[in-house]
């Protein structure tokens, strides 16, 4: 995938980063948090597609090797887009200090451009109807790019554990990067 920036680092909050892009209520739209399935769940894969933010790339798709006995292999598709957060100004020391980080949010703040990485992943068990699913899987700041997000965060995914896919996922098959 090339050389990765190191100035790139892990967006602190996952689910935060997938709620903004997707401008789900509370996170700056009118759209409701109860919403999320609605946003992220279809039986159809273009449709759930079409509905990704506007400067949504897609970036791999990875196929599993081994079938399991009444399986149908499917493909998972991943994508990057970005998104806009303000930070407050400052470094916060501890992040479980509630009182510095309430003091922090109400002072000063810096927009940033930062990435999210999610897939897009058919769900159903064999002899089921599609049942297509969108997760967020990773997001990143610091990046000067869709391009550049997507090898830190692909780099991220491939080689450490996450919350999403274990480390050894993507070892049982071939992940195709598009850009």
């Amino acid at each position: 995938m090339g050389e990765v920036n190191s100035e790139i680092e892990r967006f602190p909050c996952t689910d935060y980063a997938f709620f903004t892009a997707f401008n789900i209520h509370g996170f700056g739209s009118s759209k409701s948090i109860k919403d999320a399935p609605d946003i992220s769940s279809s039986n159809d894969h273009s449709e759930l597609e079409s509905s990704n933010p506007a400067d949504t790339i897609p970036v791999a798709t990875f196929l599993r090797n081994e079938k399991l006995p009444h399986e149908i292999i499917k493909k998972e598709y991943f994508y990057v887009c970005s998104f806009e957060w303000a930070f407050p100004i400052g470094e916060i020391k501890d992040s479980t200090d509630l009182e510095e980080l309430e003091k922090r949010s109400k002072g000063p703040k810096i927009k940033k451009t930062c990435h999210l990485l999610f897939c897009i992943l058919d769900e159903s068990e064999h002899d089921e109807p599609s049942s297509w699913i969108r997760i967020w899987v990773d997001a990143c700041e610091n990046a000067s790019s869709h391009i550049e997000a997507t090898k830190w965060m692909l780099n991220e995914l491939t080689s450490k554990e996450n919350k999403i896919f274990p480390v050894d996922h993507f070892k049982k098959g071939k992940l195709e990067i598009l850009i």
